[in-house]
């Protein structure tokens, strides 16, 4: 058996992705939104599981979000019954990620570079 990242093949073959816990997913998260797959998250955990929760926010499908195992169940089987609402999200979920902060390269180093000079400033400040 070959494999091989990213996992377009199984993607395409997946209807809603569950998230696992108590370790959140981070690549295979926005992999399967670009994909126009749904993700379902558990956020209520330390914070090695709110990635999924920050991610989903930010791209805009805090809906996704689950704060109880049985809210998170009760996501996913909603999705899964609602074949029309289902498809409606699968259409807009590339657009999302491709228009939200997290493929925004140009803002990213932006915001990086000005924590860094807040930093030098608080260093400097410090010495003297």
């Amino acid at each position: 058996i070959g494999f091989h990242s990213p996992p377009w093949d199984v993607l395409r073959a997946t209807d809603i992705t569950l998230d696992c816990f108590p370790h959140n997913s981070g690549t295979t998260l926005i992999e399967s939104l670009y994909m126009g797959v749904p993700f379902v998250t558990l956020a209520d955990r330390p914070s090695v599981g709110r990635i999924g929760a920050a991610i989903l926010k930010t791209v805009g499908c805090s809906e996704l979000v689950a704060w109880t195992e049985e809210e998170y169940i009760q996501i996913a089987v909603d999705l899964a019954l609602d074949l029309p609402q289902l498809k409606t999200l699968r259409d807009s979920l590339r657009d999302k990620v491709e228009t939200s902060p997290i493929v925004d390269g140009v803002a990213w180093a932006r915001e990086l570079e000005g924590a860094y000079l807040e930093m030098f400033k608080k260093w400097c400040e410090a010495k003297q």
